[in-house]
């Protein structure tokens, strides 16, 4: 089993995502859905390599549903994802880092 990395809390200036996103119904459903929501992400952009800043992002919503978004930061053109957008506001964020891209396609 791999070590999952814990998340530290880290404060971060404005920051544009763009990608694909999903929503969950429930905690379990999200576990199940989220490392395949990676692997279809990365397979549908696969120009997209270890060096871009890939981005998870869960937005607060009053549906009592879990939405999650998996993409990059939307910072220059050479960035081939399309999709929906996200801003995340400058605040203090929980940040979980992967080093490895392929254990984003690994779950």
């Amino acid at each position: 089993m791999t070590d999952r990395p814990n998340p530290v809390f880290q404060t971060i200036g404005e920051v544009l995502l763009i990608g694909t996103m999903a929503t969950y119904n429930s905690q379990a459903e999200a576990s199940q859905g989220i490392p395949k929501q990676w692997r279809s992400f990365l397979v549908n952009h696969p120009a997209l390599g270890s060096s871009s800043n890939l981005y998870g992002a869960s937005p607060c919503t009053g549906d009592g549903k879990i939405h999650y978004l998996t993409g990059v930061a939307h910072e220059s053109p050479e960035n081939v994802a399309d999709g929906e957008s996200l801003t995340l506001e400058a605040g203090e964020y929980a940040v979980v880092r992967v080093d490895e891209t392929a254990l984003l396609r690994d779950a």
